[in-house]
C-alpha cells in the first residue's frame, strides 16, 4: 500500500514515488481476475509485464502494471476488443525522458503523451534539485496519470474512445487547466461529445492508496453506485443473461439476482467460476454423459 500522506503535494518526492510505483507487490493470486482470463489476456498481448522473462513466468507485478490490468478488465466489460485495448496500451506505455517531456510541453507537442501535467511539472522545475531528482528519469503516460492522482490527491478520468488516432483523453483539474492554457479546450469538449467510456482511474489507484484526504469530484455522477453496478453486470454478460431480478428493501435497491446460461466447454472452466468465491447456484445439464451447459445464478449486494 502507498500512504498518500507521504507524497501529497511533495514534489521533491516525485522520483521516490516513481520508484515506489515500480515495486513488485501484487501476486497473481491477489488479482481480482479469473486465472484463465488473465492467461488469455497475456496470450493475446494485452498485459504489460515489464520484468517478465517469458510469458507465464512472472509471479509479481508492480502498481502500474496492476493498474493496467484493472483498466483492461473494465474495458472488456464495456465492450472494447483486443485490438482497441492494445492500441491504448501502446499509447499509455510509450515512455519518454523528462527532458523530452519538458520540451514537449514547451512546444505544445505530443498532446496524447503529455496530457497534461503542466502544473505538476512547473512545480518540479522550480525545485533547485531538479537535475538530481530527474537524473535518468523516464516515464510513461500512465505513470504520469497515477503520479498526478497521488501527488495532488485528485479525481482523474480517462475518456476512452474506439478511435485509433485519439484512443483516450485525460480529464482532471490539471488536465482541464492544461487544455485551456493551450487553447484546445473547445476541441477537447467537441471530442468528448462523441461516444466514449469514462473510466475512473482514481478509483483504481485508490484501491492501493491509503488516504485521509477527501477527493473533490469533477462532475456529479449521473448513475448511482447501484445503477452503475447493474449496468456493468448487464454489459458484461448481456449475451448470456437469462434473467435479472432487482430486490428492494426500505424503498432502496438492495440486491440483484442474475442468472446466466453458458455452454460447458470444459470442467476446468466451471471450476474457475466456483473459485470466484461469490454466492452462486450452479445447475449443470448433461447429455450422453457429457456436460452440455450450465446455469449460474449469483446474488449480488447493491
Amino acid at each position: 500500500m502507498i500512504d498518500l500522506a507521504d507524497y501529497l503535494n511533495d514534489f521533491d518526492n516525485a522520483h521516490s514515488l516513481s520508484n515506489k510505483l515500480k515495486e513488485q507487490v501484487f501476486l497473481k493470486t491477489e488479482l481480482d481476475v479469473v486465472y484463465s482470463e488473465l492467461t488469455n489476456w497475456e496470450r493475446n498481448d494485452l498485459l504489460y509485464i515489464k520484468d517478465k522473462d517469458s510469458k507465464g513466468s512472472w509471479k509479481k507485478i508492480n502498481y502500474i502494471e496492476y493498474t493496467w490490468i484493472c483498466i483492461v478488465s473494465e474495458l472488456i466489460i464495456f465492450g472494447f476488443n483486443y485490438t482497441e485495448i492494445k492500441n491504448l496500451k501502446i499509447r499509455l506505455f510509450n515512455t519518454i525522458g523528462f527532458d523530452e517531456l519538458r520540451q514537449a510541453i514547451r512546444n505544445s507537442e505530443k498532446e496524447e503523451l503529455v496530457q497534461p501535467m503542466d502544473e505538476m511539472l512547473a512545480l518540479i522545475e522550480n525545485n533547485q534539485n531538479l537535475d538530481i531528482i530527474m537524473e535518468g528519469f523516464s516515464v510513461s503516460p500512465l505513470e504520469l496519470c497515477i503520479a498526478e492522482i497521488i501527488l495532488f490527491g485528485s479525481d482523474y478520468f480517462l475518456y476512452v474512445f474506439k478511435d485509433k488516432e485519439i484512443p483516450f483523453l485525460s480529464w482532471s483539474e490539471n488536465a482541464v487547466k492544461g487544455y485551456r492554457m493551450r487553447g484546445i479546450f473547445e476541441a477537447v469538449e467537441d471530442k468528448i461529445k462523441e461516444s466514449h467510456f469514462a473510466l475512473s482511474l482514481s478509483n483504481i489507484v485508490f484501491k492501493f492508496v491509503i488516504r485521509d484526504v477527501k477527493v473533490n469530484k469533477l462532475t456529479s455522477c449521473i448513475l448511482t453506485k447501484q445503477e452503475y453496478t447493474i449496468l456493468k453486470m448487464i454489459r458484461r454478460n448481456y449475451k448470456d443473461i437469462k434473467s435479472l431480478n432487482i430486490r428492494f428493501a426500505d424503498g432502496r435497491m438492495d440486491r440483484m439476482e442474475v442468472t446466466t446460461t453458458k455452454k460447458a466447454t470444459a470442467e476446468s472452466r466451471i471450476i474457475d467460476y466456483i473459485k470466484k468465491g461469490v454466492y452462486q447456484r450452479i445447475t449443470i445439464d448433461t447429455e450422453d454423459g457429457k456436460m452440455v451447459n450450465f446455469e449460474n445464478t449469483q446474488k449480488i449486494k447493491l
